[in-house]
């Protein structure tokens, strides 16, 4: 059964501080940095799967960064798979750039920065992989970090689904 994470019941002047160090302990170190600051909303559900950590998480607009000082201190490096599902995301991986419409995924390593933004309300899906687990699937998973999986593509429909 998923466990649902949420800033509704938290004070306003303390709802991003929340979101962050709530993060940080579900994902890998980050920081959430709000459009609008009074506005922030945000929720997360989350759920394990054996060894896959899946977290569907709806925000208000906002800027995500795992940068340098956030790579460092990451304790368990994971690769993660965002999924937009509701809204448009413009991420920045290992010296790519792409957009990410709905139904679109890309790969991320917590090993490497990454940005990601959008500036609409958005619903996205993180699905954290272990390194072994997903080389036996892919022997160089980083190299497919930061590249845009288009959902027009089949076969990543498929994997969509």
């Amino acid at each position: 059964m998923p466990k649902t994470y949420s800033t509704i019941r938290v004070a306003r002047g303390a709802r991003i501080k929340y979101w962050n160090d709530l993060h940080c302990n579900l994902q890998s170190p980050l920081e959430v940095k709000p459009l609008d600051r009074s506005q922030f909303d945000a929720t997360s559900n989350v759920e394990h799967m054996g060894q896959l950590r899946i977290v569907e998480t709806e925000s208000a607009p906002a800027i995500i960064e795992h940068r340098a000082r956030h790579v460092a201190q990451t304790k368990e490096r994971r690769f993660r798979l965002l999924l937009s599902t509701q809204g448009r995301m413009r991420l920045q991986h290992v010296g790519r750039e792409v957009v990410l419409d709905e139904g679109d995924f890309a790969l991320l390593d917590d090993g490497a920065p990454y940005r990601i933004a959008f500036r609409d309300s958005n619903v996205a899906i993180c699905v954290a992989i272990s390194p072994p687990m997903l080389r036996s699937y892919l022997p160089t998973p980083s190299a497919l970090c930061g590249l845009l999986m288009s959902a027009s593509a089949p076969m990543n429909r498929v994997a969509t689904a």
